[in-house]
């Protein structure tokens, strides 16, 4: 026997409006706790993003997380089972290191370790563990981050069109998210290219805020999955000239301004907008068209470009100023080679052509100097660890070995993301063939074997074929490393050690 005859008709809770569903036991959702009305995500799929809980009789039947019993028939519902926290991944790198003093953000560093499950096993020639079908045609971005859910979603950006969308784990099918009132995502500037980063606050109730550079200024994005919605608001309504920073617990973006002047849009992480910063100097607009990814350290913020780098400043009265620093006149940056070295007394370095001289030189980014170390070849380097040809060094990139190798080696290898967690470095081992600048400026399609090295072993784990592999883009989902490439008609995933 039912313990009420008629059980209340609408429930409104913390996750959402529920009401008792029409076709079957259970309950069905009619608003998501976002707000949102409910789309036509399928029950299985909200079981998973939601961890309801469930009858035992009847696994299918939807309940609303706050419940305990069903309140029909008085049955014990089962809980979702308890899991360590997951991580979340923001692009293009991951969640970065914790920011204390001496430590920076911005590098080629993920937090999260990286030890591929049953390393000793693996070769160049072995299939991906699992296969994902990408969203469409184009070049994509990942987030893996709550998103009106109890669990990470993996969300997939299209910056160049403003189209976001979700991965429906049931389904195994993507959905494409759409703004509330039918508005269109701002779309982002194609010249930042691989220096697209984004930022993600994550607050109370499974929601996140993506922030992402856009032509109409630091976009704030707020997902909804279980609505298929989105919601956006725009801080500086003025063209992104270079990619987010979260420094002194703030997104810092800098935005191109009338007159040749540089804005610095700033929000909380929630996307209220905050006091920013303008710069106005004659040299700007020299520099405006070419922003390198952002660096920042508990008292600065840097973005690099061709022609000098701008940087926010940290006063001890906490306020903020806002500084154009050219480069020495004999000097160019050599971006192609990766982030600015970090060396072992929290310098950072940046590599450098000496146009007169011929030669590569690393440049001190330390306020107030022009240090400078002369470099014999270049490296490639991921902030904290830089490779000569195919191995791992310990030594700043301007020093050479005693007994090094000359340029007859076979193989480079180009690190692209470097775990602070386990020490491990995700790269590219390609063979040598035109030294490493030619080969970066190639546009051929070549042969590179993704490897993990790490640090007493390199192991390759697949082979691919494509124009530009550096272009790969990695991420971790659900305790699976993958990797995109807007070439390969799949994203291939490998398990990883819990």
């Amino acid at each position: 026997m039912p313990m009420s005859t008629q059980v209340q008709e609408v429930w409104e809770l913390a996750s959402g409006t529920w009401r008792p569903s029409a076709s079957s036991s259970g309950f069905e959702p009619v608003t998501t706790r976002l707000g949102h009305a409910a789309a036509s995500v399928s029950a299985a799929d909200l079981q998973l993003l939601l961890c309801l809980p469930w009858l035992a009789e009847d696994a299918s039947a939807l309940f609303p997380p706050e419940f305990l019993f069903d309140p029909e028939w008085g049955r014990p519902l089962r809980s979702a089972p308890v899991t360590a926290p997951h991580p979340t991944w923001l692009p293009p790198f991951g969640q970065a290191p914790h920011v204390r003093l001496g430590d920076v953000n911005g590098l080629c560093q993920t937090s999260q370790p990286l030890q591929l499950a049953g390393t000793a096993l693996r070769r160049q020639t072995d299939s991906a563990d699992q296969l994902l079908k990408p969203p469409a045609a184009g070049d994509f971005e990942f987030f893996s981050v709550p998103a009106g859910t109890a669990v990470p979603v993996l969300l997939a950006l299209e910056p160049g069109k403003g189209l976001l969308y979700a991965w429906l784990p049931d389904s195994r099918q993507w959905a494409l998210l759409t703004h509330a009132r039918e508005h269109l995502l701002a779309c982002c500037r194609k010249t930042l290219g691989m220096s697209w980063r984004a930022e993600v606050g994550t607050g109370a109730a499974g929601c996140s805020h993506l922030f992402i550079p856009t032509e109409e200024g630091l976009a704030c994005l707020t997902p909804d999955v279980p609505g298929l919605a989105f919601t956006v608001g725009y801080v500086g309504r003025l063209p992104s000239i270079g990619a987010p920073i979260q420094w002194m617990g703030r997104i810092w973006a800098p935005l191109r301004a009338t007159g040749g002047a540089v804005q610095f849009a700033c929000c909380d992480l929630e996307g209220r907008a905050g006091d920013g910063v303008v710069l106005e100097t004659a040299e700007l607009p020299l520099v405006l068209n070419a922003m390198q990814a952002p660096v920042a350290d508990a008292r600065r913020a840097m973005w690099l470009g061709d022609a000098g780098r701008l940087e926010l400043h940290r006063r001890t009265t906490g306020t903020v100023d806002a500084v154009f620093v050219p480069w020495p006149a004999d000097l160019k940056p050599a971006f192609e080679f990766g982030s600015p070295y970090l060396a072992s007394d929290g310098e950072l370095w940046q590599l450098c052509r000496n146009a007169s001289r011929r030669s590569y030189e690393y440049l001190s980014l330390a306020p107030f100097q022009e240090a400078r170390m002369p470099a014999l070849q270049p490296r490639m380097g991921t902030g904290g660890v830089n490779f000569r040809f195919a191995r791992r060094q310990r030594t700043p990139p301007w020093e050479e070995p005693e007994h090094g190798h000359d340029g007859t080696e076979v193989e480079i290898v180009l690190p692209m993301l470097e775990s602070t967690a386990s020490g491990s470095i995700l790269g590219l081992r390609l063979e040598n063939t035109s030294g490493l600048a030619g080969m970066l400026r190639s546009t051929e399609r070549v042969r590179a074997v993704l490897v993990l090295d790490e640090g007493t072993r390199q192991t390759a784990f697949f082979t691919l074929n494509v124009a530009m592999p550096w272009r790969l883009r990695w991420f971790v989902h659900d305790g699976m490393l993958w990797a995109f490439h807007a070439q390969l008609q799949q994203i291939h995933g490998w398990e990883l050690q819990p």
